[in-house]
């Protein structure tokens, strides 16, 4: 019989491996352009503006904030903060 922390390590192992599948999938689908996931980005902030994305995220506000710290590498620009 397992120990209670070897069941949980076993649980822990299990979700993790479902994830990595779910990421694989994910990442095919992206590459076969069949997912946009620029659709699920709620807003573009520049490193200065990260404290408001925390805040959002408490408050519930969008989807999903991405911090831009090179414009011309992330080929966005942040919105305005």
């Amino acid at each position: 019989m397992l120990s209670p922390p070897e069941r949980i390590t076993n649980r822990l192992e299990a979700a993790a491996a479902e994830l990595r599948a779910e990421i694989a999938e994910l990442s095919q689908l992206v590459v076969d352009g069949e997912l946009d996931p620029a659709g699920t980005i709620s807003h573009r902030v520049p490193l200065e503006g990260i404290e408001s994305a925390f805040q959002r995220m408490r408050d519930g506000v969008g989807s999903r904030s991405v911090v831009i710290l090179d414009s011309a590498l992330a080929g966005a620009e942040p919105d305005a903060v």
